[in-house]
């Protein structure tokens, strides 16, 4: 078969996205379903790695699964391998579309595939190649609109964009699908150390707090 479902979450550091994958993951494992997690560094896949043992720690998550997910977290190119029906991509922002297309391409022997793209389009990009995010906003942005995508990302990018949306998949993608997009807005990070925003003041506090 297929890729039979992409579903998005995007957001600012801070809004839950890591939270929500975790739960996510740990639903699926509940139910005895095989998963997969993609990350393009070693820092998203250790704060994923936290939030599994918190999940753990507090008695939401099984040993057995626990266990399952260092194999499923520990992965980036490797999904020839566990050929699971749900893959996850930990910060989408950040990963070339090329391994996009390659899960794609690999999910076509594969039953009722479904995928879950997180991140934040204000990441850095890919060192090479193009963002997957990026090029699903930017297929979403109307020619008549007249900004270009980093534009777009600076001048309207969470805030004014409802809290869900359907995106018409990329042509490129070669999948023919709609993506249900979720946008974080709340954020939780900030709200915390009572900040609204990440400004100047904020990364002033940062920095402070960060030198001995």
């Amino acid at each position: 078969m297929a890729v039979t479902s992409i579903e998005a979450f995007i957001g600012s550091p801070g809004t839950g996205k890591t939270y929500s994958l975790a739960h996510k993951v740990n639903e699926l494992l509940k139910n005895n379903e095989t998963v997969h997690i993609m990350n393009p560094t070693r820092s998203s896949r250790n704060n994923l790695r936290k939030a599994f043992k918190k999940l753990f720690l507090a008695g939401e998550m099984s040993k057995k699964d626990y266990n399952k997910t260092f194999i499923a977290n520990n992965v980036k190119h490797e999904y020839n391998q566990t050929r699971a029906q749900h893959v996850f991509i930990e910060e989408s922002a950040m990963v070339d579309i090329v391994d996009l297309y390659a899960i794609i391409f690999i999910a076509q022997t594969i039953p009722d595939v479904h995928m879950y793209l997180y991140g934040d389009l204000k990441q850095i990009e890919p060192v090479r190649g193009e963002s997957i995010l990026k090029t699903l906003i930017e297929s979403s942005i109307s020619k008549s609109d007249g900004r270009n995508i980093w534009e777009f990302v600076n001048q309207t990018l969470y805030k004014d964009m409802p809290d869900s949306l359907v995106i018409k998949s990329p042509i490129d993608w070669q999948v023919n699908l709609n993506v249900d997009v979720t946008v974080f807005k709340k954020n939780y990070r900030l709200q915390n150390e009572y900040f609204a925003d990440y400004n100047d003041e904020y990364y002033k506090k940062l920095i402070s707090e960060a030198i001995f």
